[in-house]
């Protein structure tokens, strides 16, 4: 792979459990996330209700919904289910699979289940070797789902550092307050408007959507992480007012902070302690 700033992989959870119909809160919240999902079912059926259509997993195939995409999750029969959370960053801060849009589904390899098994076996494993192994059976899972040529994604490409120096600026400053499209704009000498269309065109997303993404990644860490009240973790997260912080937080993830504090496994969400990164 020609990336010369490498990419990201931050393994977060895995597990093959046994689930009833309650999986996903039954299919009557809409859970959008801050990570991929990949799921390989050994038994039993479920569907994902996305915007434009409805997947049904069954045994037999690889099913993968990336990194910010709303959809209401749904067991129909009960299952045996493998998956792992994860993101993959070819740009700091920013999903790969916000840049393309990958398959949602692909017929099992014939390795599929072992390599997936050393995936969730590295969720144990106390040791780099352990970790590598893991690692390494991720990206064999999803090597099919991911684009064939990279030159488009290149992280050395003239439109991607004139907008490097913005995408820094957002990562540091986004828990400022008073952070506007109009400095980010002049982060890189450039009008807002022909900034903003110029980053969506060349990243796969607006710099105001991005500044949105951080700041909800960061309150579902804090959320997960501390006990910190809503109303601190708000500000910590660049906004004044909490109830316009919890308007915004239940846009983007379907529920309110409480919510999400109170039910984090209903969304797939855990605490971030086996983050762990790689670069290629």
């Amino acid at each position: 792979m020609n990336l010369n700033s490498g990419i990201r992989v931050d393994l977060l959870d895995g597990r093959e459990w046994d689930y009833d119909l309650n999986w996903g809160g039954a299919g009557k919240i809409m859970i959008r996330d801050d990570f991929s999902r990949l799921y390989m079912l050994k038994s039993g059926a479920a569907e994902v209700t996305l915007k434009e259509k409805k997947v049904h997993l069954q045994p037999g195939k690889l099913y993968l919904f990336p990194c910010g995409v709303t959809a209401r999750y749904r067991c129909i029969k009960a299952m045996r289910l493998c998956w792992v959370h994860f993101r993959i960053e070819h740009l700091p801060g920013i999903d790969l699979f916000s840049r393309f849009d990958p398959p949602r589904e692909l017929r099992q390899g014939t390795s599929s289940e072992a390599d997936f098994s050393n995936l969730l076996a590295a969720f144990e494993s106390a040791g780099p070797g352990g970790l590598v192994s893991g690692l390494s059976s991720l990206l064999l899972l999803i090597k099919d789902f991911l684009p064939e040529k990279w030159d488009a994604l290149s992280a050395s490409s003239p439109s991607v550092l004139r907008l490097a120096p913005a995408l820094e600026y957002i990562r540091a400053k986004f828990a400022d307050p008073d952070l506007s499209l109009k400095h980010m704009a002049a982060s890189v000498h450039l009008q807002p408007t022909y900034f903003s269309n110029l980053f969506q065109s060349v990243l796969g997303i607006t710099p105001v959507r991005l500044l949105g993404e951080l700041r909800m990644r960061h309150a579902r860490f804090l959320l997960l992480n501390t006990d910190l009240t809503v109303g601190e973790i708000s500000v910590r997260c660049g906004y004044s007012d909490q109830f316009y912080f919890t308007r915004v937080f239940k846009k983007f993830c379907g529920v309110n902070p409480r919510q999400f504090r109170e039910t984090p496994e209903i969304f797939g969400a855990v605490k971030e302690n086996h983050s762990h990164l790689i670069r290629k």
